[in-house]
């Protein structure tokens, strides 16, 4: 029997394309993707195509996103990739809470 992970899934967007995304998984470690660093394997679909914009509840509170974004250790990330990150909202993150 083939059992699907069921995952959360957050994306940032800065206008139409995401600069920060994070999968958390039960029982695992959350992936941490940022642009500049991990484009290769975040979602290349612009804001308007993904339909989140039409989609009730979609959308989260600024806090709560950067609440579970830290929790799931990404100030580490974040350093540890700083001089790649190409987002200036995510380098100015990480000058801010880092």
């Amino acid at each position: 029997m083939n059992k699907k992970k069921k995952a959360r899934w957050y994306a940032h967007f800065d206008n139409k394309w995401i600069v920060r995304q994070m999968q958390i998984y039960p029982n695992e470690k959350a992936v941490l993707l940022i642009a500049g660093v991990d484009d290769m394997n975040m979602c290349k679909l612009s804001l308007d195509e993904t339909g989140l914009t039409s989609r009730v509840g979609a959308e989260i509170l600024d806090s709560n996103s950067k609440q579970e974004w830290f929790k799931h250790g990404s100030r580490e990330y974040l350093n540890s990739h700083f001089g790649q990150i190409s987002s200036k909202f995510v380098v100015q993150l990480l000058q801010n809470y880092c």
